[in-house]
């Protein structure tokens, strides 16, 4: 669908536009893989650093919120980047200093010594703390510019059918992962070859960024009012603040808990690598699936509605950990996490397109940046407190650790439920009422309840139906 806006860049508009759009689709499917292994508390680093490694949970605390930490202190230094640097260069060279951390790390891995978990554990941490720095750098510079060439109308469906396919080409490395670690006697070499393939994918990842063609209008300076002055806009937008305490709130409550998840499969549960990497893989498939109808939804319903409804339904999955034990059948795991994979993507797509509906276009890159800054802040501080109390715990008992951790899974999921109560108040444009949605979902529900399964008609037949648009867009060429 085309937009009369656009015209005002050339005739070859659209077809750059879908240019863009392909090399930016090729560019997550690429980048994702590494992108991952950088969030803080992933399974395979965790299985790297507590299983092969054995370092402390305190320590493995510190690991894990390091790319938070980075993403907190890139507010300063972006403010020095911005003053000549663009979006666009902001981003691929964040990409190409990202790729380039981690083939070192692949390179060192062997060397790293198994016999001593305090050297290894500080070696880690200057490793992963430059990788988290150079991603800090490529999001924030991506997330500028993606907006200076993307119309707006496009956001939710866009997003929606590009994390679709960066979803499964994530379950594809899911199933490498899995397959290396269970194949490969040597554990370290496993995690050296994984590092190394996910190193190539990123190098390709950014030649794929590298021929996305944009304006010079589309690579301007990332300081249009200077960073003072748009710090000073944002604190007169009451609802961007609001929305950021929000963020942060959430953020803390939910990395209190999910660092740690993998952990206590490892240590309680009695999982493996590869039966951990499919229940991960499963998640991922879940939201491969609802990825665009959470797109349709935010767009056509409001991100309000979709934060509600992702966070209800995803929380309801993660009341299950509390409760589960080693010998425990694993396949009521196989559709909970199926369940919850589709069910947080609706939180992650109406909080991200929300952020971007609040930003004022004059400060842009301040906003995103200092979101990022507060919400990665608390991000950091949970798994450190968690880290702490449950090495405290298992100084007094292996029981009393395993409690603690019980008491954490159960304290997330009402907690991040609890904290929908800041979002009332904040404005967003184009709202739809959420008793309204209940009708609209009837008929797709029942069409798609007679041919899968009732249990995920009830989940993913909820599509929105077609009209409706957000009233800041200009009209469509079909208008």
């Amino acid at each position: 669908m085309l937009f009369r806006f656009l015209d005002v860049y050339g005739r070859d508009r659209p077809s750059r536009l879908r240019h863009n759009l392909r090399l930016c689709t090729a560019d997550a499917c690429t980048a994702t893989p590494l992108v991952f292994l950088t969030v803080g508390g992933n399974f395979i680093l965790a299985s790297l650093i507590t299983q092969v490694y054995r370092i402390d949970n305190q320590t493995y605390g510190w690991i894990s919120s390091l790319p938070s930490w980075c993403n907190a202190l890139q507010i300063a230094l972006v403010a020095g980047l911005a003053r000549g640097c663009t979006s666009r260069q902001l981003s691929l060279g964040g990409a190409v200093a990202h790729a380039l951390v981690w083939g070192i790390i692949a390179v060192g891995l062997p060397w790293l010594p198994r016999d001593d978990p305090h050297r290894t554990a500080r070696a880690l941490l200057v490793a992963l703390a430059l990788a988290s720095m150079a991603q800090s750098f490529a999001s924030v510079g991506w997330t500028s510019w993606v907006q200076e060439w993307l119309p707006r109308r496009l956001w939710g469906k866009y997003f929606g059918a590009r994390n679709r396919a960066s979803s499964l080409a994530t379950v594809a490395f899911f199933v490498f992962v899995g397959w290396t670690t269970s194949q490969l006697a040597d554990a370290v070499f496993a995690y050296q070859l994984i590092f190394g393939v996910t190193t190539l994918l990123r190098v390709m990842s950014c030649i794929w960024q590298s021929q996305m063609v944009t304006t010079p209008l589309e690579q301007s300076a990332l300081i249009y009012l200077g960073w003072r002055g748009q710090l000073s806009r944002l604190a007169r937008e009451r609802d961007f603040v609001r929305f950021v305490i929000y963020g942060s709130v959430t953020a803390f409550v939910i990395n209190l808990a999910s660092p740690f998840y993998p952990v206590f499969a490892y240590e309680s549960l009695r999982l493996s690598v590869d039966q951990y990497a499919l229940l991960v893989l499963l998640a991922t498939l879940g939201g491969a699936i609802a990825w665009p109808w959470w797109g349709r939804f935010t767009d056509q319903h409001g991100c309000r509605n979709a934060i509600i409804l992702s966070l209800a339904t995803w929380s309801f999955t993660d009341l299950w950990w509390p409760f589960l034990h080693a010998g425990h059948a694993l396949w009521p795991l196989y559709f909970v996490w199926l369940w919850g994979g589709g069910a947080s993507c609706g939180f992650l797509v109406g909080t991200f397109n929300w952020l971007l509906k609040l930003v004022p276009t004059q400060a842009r890159v301040a906003g995103v940046s200092l979101n990022l800054a507060l919400t990665s802040l608390m991000t950091a501080i949970a798994p450190i407190l968690a880290g702490s109390w449950l090495d405290s715990a298992h100084a007094v008992s292996p029981a009393r650790a395993e409690w603690t951790f019980r008491a954490l899974f159960l304290a997330k999921p009402l907690l991040q439920l609890a904290a929908l109560i800041l979002l009332r108040g904040i404005a967003e444009p184009a709202n739809t009422r959420f008793q309204s949605l209940l009708g609209a979902m009837r008929s797709q529900r029942q069409l798609l309840a007679s041919q899968v399964s009732p249990v995920l008609a009830n989940f993913l037949s909820f599509r929105p139906p077609r009209g409706g648009r957000d009233r800041s867009d200009p009209p469509t060429n079909e208008e």
